[in-house]
């Protein structure tokens, strides 16, 4: 039994001459500079899904056949075609002044001066598409077909 003490002494004994040479550290307390606290970032890992959640992907933009939906073939619209080399179509209610533009440039090859745009009542967007003076208005409504 006395060895068995001795050993364990003597085990002690280096251990405390080592915290001796090494020097104790003090124990510190971190500083908040805050009144608040604010939980430690996450990790953030990317998202990795095992199969697709839908079976087909949204369709991003509307392309120049969705924004023109149809030409509007009334009276008061051949008046303006005529009058004011004004185009009016029935255009889709999310397109905006610039594409309704750009599609209706790109189909028929045309400078336009401006778009004039509004919600009718039934909540179709209408667009008033004033085309340059170079290409009279009934020319492109003969190409279409509306006169």
């Amino acid at each position: 039994m006395a060895k068995a003490t001795t050993k364990v002494s003597k085990r002690r004994e280096k251990e405390v001459l080592q915290a001796i040479k090494k020097g104790k550290r003090p124990r510190t307390r971190k500083v908040h500079h805050s009144a608040t606290f604010t939980l430690p970032k996450q990790r953030v890992v990317p998202k990795n899904p095992k199969y697709a959640r839908r079976s087909i992907d949204k369709r991003r933009a509307l392309d120049k056949f969705a924004v023109l939906v149809r030409p509007v073939t009334s009276d008061r619209a051949v008046r303006l075609m005529e009058n004011t080399n004004t185009l009016v179509f029935i255009t889709h209610l999310k397109a905006h002044k610039k594409q309704i533009k750009r599609a209706f440039s790109d189909m028929y090859q045309v400078k336009i001066e401006r778009v004039n745009t509004l919600i009718t009542p039934r909540g179709e967007k209408k667009a008033f598409i004033k085309v340059n003076k170079d290409t009279p208005a009934i020319d492109i409504a003969s190409k279409i077909g509306i006169c």
